[in-house]
């Protein structure tokens, strides 16, 4: 999922600056066990679980979209095997959801580390105050991908669609202006590149159990009649 300043910038902020790296000698200051647990808050609430799932199931649509791509697009096996790509996105969902749900605590405990070392106690209650904002949970709903399907193809799980009033965008200006704000900023970069880091790790065991699934699909509706057989 990208980071949330990212969100923010193509609505109202300038672009997210780079963060600037800890020189390699220098070693990080301690931190100390309640202000990490502090961070972990944080952290909780700006991954939520369920958003999370939307993104991964998202990603999931865009590569079995590519992959399909490769052997005459999904319009086409839509029309010899009507309902199949919906089928696999169907078939893929408590997958992901379950593989989400046992990996996410990883994901958790690395950029509570981040928030921890880079940002004040402060710093992290305004961020935290800004993530249970009706706004801020607005904003983290909609940095999951869209996906465009192809035309007669059904989602079975389509994301929820969450827009930005006026009030919201006059809120994440004022929210932008705020050191909370400003240090969202700073640290998303290195949020983004934990998070990046996490959803492209390999996992055979999910891996098998998506490759599983597909191939149970495609043989059910290989063993069935043809539509166009009589």
């Amino acid at each position: 999922m990208r980071y949330l300043t990212i969100a923010i910038a193509a609505t109202v902020l300038a672009p997210v600056s780079v963060a600037r790296a800890t020189p390699a000698a220098q070693k990080p200051p301690a931190v100390s066990d309640a202000k990490l647990q502090q961070a972990l808050a944080l952290a909780r609430l700006s991954d939520p679980e369920d958003v999370t799932v939307e993104v991964t199931l998202a990603n999931f649509k865009a590569g079995l979209l590519n992959g399909l791509s490769k052997g005459g697009g999904a319009i086409t096996l839509e029309a010899k095997r009507p309902g199949i790509v919906s089928k696999m996105i169907a078939g893929a969902q408590p997958i992901i959801v379950a593989d989400v749900h046992r990996r996410i605590p990883t994901l958790w405990n690395r950029t509570a580390q981040i928030y921890a070392r880079e940002l004040s106690s402060d710093q992290i209650a305004g961020l935290t105050s800004f993530f249970q904002s009706t706004v801020g949970r607005k904003l983290l709903e909609r940095s999951v991908p869209a996906i465009d399907l192809p035309t007669g193809v059904e989602d079975p799980a389509p994301p929820k669609q969450v827009e930005l009033n006026g009030a919201d965008m006059a809120e994440l200006q004022k929210f932008a202006a705020t050191d909370p704000g400003k240090v969202l900023d700073r640290v998303g970069p290195m949020v983004d590149k934990a998070r990046d880091s996490w959803a492209e790790e390999s996992d055979p065991e999910f891996d098998k159990a998506l490759m599983d699934n597909l191939a149970k699909i495609m043989n059910e509706l290989a063993s069935e009649r043809s539509p166009d057989k009589k």
